[in-house]
């Protein structure tokens, strides 16, 4: 009998590089930066290392998060490879690590870039941005996911999404409710038309595995809970106890199985039951 992973791989493939720690494609032309890279690393990654564009390429399609290391990337032909990756890994999560100048951050912005990371800064945050740009690539997938989910009603779907791409945590279901211009129990309707009217997940079971699911990715190695919490808008005790009631672990727990932990676990309880079709 397949294990419930091996299923939900088949079921969910969308979020299915998210599901282990995985590989990381790194771009880099100087030596001194690239050993810098890896120690701020500290190990805790798998690393294809490239010195020229299309093996990093060729590394980014298969790796759960992509590091670029561009000190000035005003040239050209950087941002013309940089476009062309975007455009061809719409979903994969990109780290630049560059100089900290105004024009760089202009250039990166508009090319939509996860994460960007000032060079003299790379030790302390390259960690925390891989983290969070892999968080972020995957809520990107899940919404599109559910988005394609033809058997759920067309406004639950929008409503999923919202609560997926939605910068800020939606932390009710009152407040997703009033984004979707709807009450709640109008909400409620939509749920049970496309999960049935006896599913044990609920509205408010989704909100509260998707607020661990954006903790866990926030969880940077160093960084305390307390500002993990404030960056969702809820106290460290709010965490702690969806951590334990939804998933039975410890914040310590958590910390240690990261964000693959938490996805895994999401995958299997909530967005399995969205995209299954009801028989």
């Amino acid at each position: 009998m397949a294990s419930p992973s091996s299923a939900l791989v088949t079921t969910v493939s969308p979020a299915q590089q998210f599901l282990s720690r995985g590989t990381l494609a790194v771009y880099c032309a100087e030596p001194s930066l690239l050993e810098r890279l890896r120690s701020a690393l500290n190990g805790g990654a798998n690393v294809i290392a490239a010195d020229s564009w299309k093996p990093f390429e060729r590394a980014a399609a298969g790796a759960v998060c992509s590091i670029a290391v561009l000190p000035w990337p005003s040239d050209p032909v950087q941002l013309a490879q940089l476009s062309a990756l975007r455009e061809r890994l719409p979903l994969q999560p990109l780290v630049v690590v560059t100089e900290k100048d105004a024009e760089n951050l202009r250039l990166l912005k508009n090319l939509a870039v996860e994460e960007i990371v000032w060079i003299h800064e790379l030790e302390h945050e390259i960690l925390g941005a891989v983290s969070r740009a892999r968080g972020s690539s995957l809520l990107r997938q899940m919404a599109a996911a559910v988005e394609k989910a033809e058997h759920l009603p067309p406004r639950l779907r929008r409503a999923l999404s919202h609560a997926f791409r939605s910068e800020q945590p939606v932390r009710s279901v009152i407040e997703l409710a009033a984004a979707m211009g709807c009450d709640r129990r109008t909400l409620w309707r939509y749920w049970r038309e496309g999960l049935g009217p006896d599913h044990p997940l609920l509205p408010g079971h989704f909100l509260d595995w998707l607020l661990l699911l954006r903790a866990s990715a926030l969880k940077a190695p160093g960084q305390k809970w307390t500002a993990v919490a404030h960056q969702l808008g809820v106290h460290e005790h709010t965490v702690a106890r969806l951590a334990k009631r939804l998933a039975g672990l410890s914040l310590r727990d958590v910390a240690a199985g990261g964000q693959p932990l938490v996805a895994r676990l999401f995958a299997t309880h909530v967005l399995r039951p969205l995209l299954t079709p009801r028989p």
